[in-house]
């Protein structure tokens, strides 16, 4: 099949590092512009875009530089082939810091969509609590799941025993990697993962049905019409930029749900389903530079002056050129 191509621990850390380098110039270029190009009208959003970047930088750092995981699903079993394993760095905190980092990313989504509902009703509250509110809400959920999850962590020697009766046989690389057993109770710790997610991406389309119902829905808002023409745009862009993240972490966290359940083995489509994940962060951010007006004029503004300030230059090389076999 195709996807055994990607079954080898080292094409997945070859990829997790071209990733994470690829990466770093997007990340500079879209704090730039949130910092530096976000209109002043717009801070409440520029603080929801600042928190998005920052937690899909945590998210993207860990995978492709610090933790670099390969999931052996459908059982928790994780090896961990990153900076921090070469330290002795506990595993299971490796794992727990990806996924507290994953629920960030996920406020961060719904923090940007609840700002827009917060504008277009002019609810008499501070973005900045409700934002504080919504982290804390989810953010401490999160820890509270870990702590139940940290719990439950079984006795590896024995666990490891359980786990390699149960998957089938597995390449000889792959037996030579030290591995952490997170969990021998597949089903009360998928459940778990299971419900999580949807809590928070559950907000997220609750804000959006909200929002859509307001904007969309309702005529006699008292809003004027390029106000609204405005919004209903400004909605359109959040609304993409928060949705290509959820994807790239939904799709694979659907699928080792799916796995899960199913019981189902192939480390190929594992494999690729973690580099998709890794994925996130560099489409989140080039699609927030890309959706936004603002950050786009500026990229192409940049590009086309560079563009044009090398015609220039040609042309002046061509004409001293020129100028110089004249003379001669």
């Amino acid at each position: 099949m195709v996807f055994e191509i990607f079954a080898s621990p080292d094409i997945l850390v070859i990829i997790y590092e071209i990733i994470g380098f690829l990466s770093i110039p997007v990340y500079i270029l879209g704090f730039y512009c949130v910092i530096k190009k976000c209109p002043k009208s717009s801070k409440t959003l520029q603080r929801c875009m600042l928190m998005t970047c920052f937690w899909s930088v945590i998210l993207d750092i860990n995978m492709t530089i610090f933790v670099k995981p390969l999931l052996m699903f459908p059982e928790f079993c994780v090896s961990t082939l990153g900076v921090l394993n070469y330290i002795n760095f506990p595993k299971e905190l490796q794992c727990f810091s990806t996924i507290f980092a994953m629920a960030g990313v996920g406020v961060s989504c719904v923090c940007i969509i609840e700002n827009r509902y917060h504008h277009i009703k002019n609810i008499r509250y501070t973005p900045f609590t409700v934002q504080v509110f919504l982290y804390s809400k989810n953010l401490s959920l999160t820890i509270l799941l870990l702590i139940s999850v940290y719990y439950y962590i079984p006795e590896q020697q024995n666990a490891k025993r359980i786990v390699f009766e149960k998957l089938p046989t597995l390449d000889p690389e792959l037996y030579s990697l030290e591995v952490f057993i997170l969990s021998i109770d597949k089903l009360f710790t998928l459940i778990q993962f299971v419900v999580l997610v949807f809590y928070i991406i559950g907000q997220f389309f609750m804000f959006f049905a909200f929002t859509y119902y307001e904007l969309f829905m309702i005529t006699n808002i008292a809003m004027s019409a390029s106000t609204r023409k405005f919004q209903r745009l400004l909605f359109i862009d959040v609304t993409i930029q928060s949705v290509i993240p959820i994807l790239c972490i939904c799709i694979p966290f659907i699928f080792f749900a799916v796995d899960g359940f199913a019981d189902y083995y192939n480390q190929g489509l594992n494999n690729v389903m973690l580099i998709l994940f890794s994925l996130h962060g560099i489409v989140s951010v080039s699609t927030m530079v890309l959706i936004h007006r603002p950050f786009r004029k500026f990229v192409f503004r940049q590009k086309s002056g560079n563009i044009w300030n090398k015609n220039n230059e040609n042309t002046r090389l061509r004409q001293a050129s020129i100028a110089w076999m004249t003379s001669t």
